[in-house]
């Protein structure tokens, strides 16, 4: 693989909360939710590795067509911060010769999108009104 695999970071030292396992005034997820959206980074690992090496190539042509599974199915992680936009990038890197701009046209467009959609989160963070538009 021509780019690391980030190390993990190293524990921190910290009191942590315990995390609840239902959220007063929320209704808990159905079997059937959770079934397809399993919680928890392996799950998430396991869906980026199976993205990355079996589907990233055909991403550009089969994104947007709901009956096909062309999408890496990772929003979800990434919105709740289970996996990192740069384990993503890492990921599409290594599989397209860690080039961004040429090789994989799927890889290529996963990367672009990826990092469009870092940029507008920030961008949401200074100017929340861009949402409105």
């Amino acid at each position: 693989r021509l780019v690391a695999t980030p190390k993990a970071q190293a524990a921190l030292k910290l009191k942590i909360d315990p995390v609840p396992h239902q959220v007063e005034g929320f209704e808990p997820p159905s079997e059937t939710l959770r079934a397809l959206w399993p919680a928890g980074e392996d799950e998430a690992r396991r869906r980026l590795d199976a993205f990355a090496d079996q589907q990233i190539s055909d991403y550009k042509d089969e994104r947007d067509f709901p009956a096909k599974p062309g999408t890496s199915q990772l929003s979800a992680y990434l919105a709740a911060g289970v996996v990192s936009p740069r384990q993503c990038l890492h990921a599409a890197l290594q599989t397209n010769q860690g080039e961004f701009e040429s090789g994989d046209i799927g890889a290529i467009t996963w990367i672009n999108e990826l990092l469009w959609r870092e940029f507008y989160k920030h961008i949401l963070v200074g100017y929340p009104r861009v949402s409105r538009h």
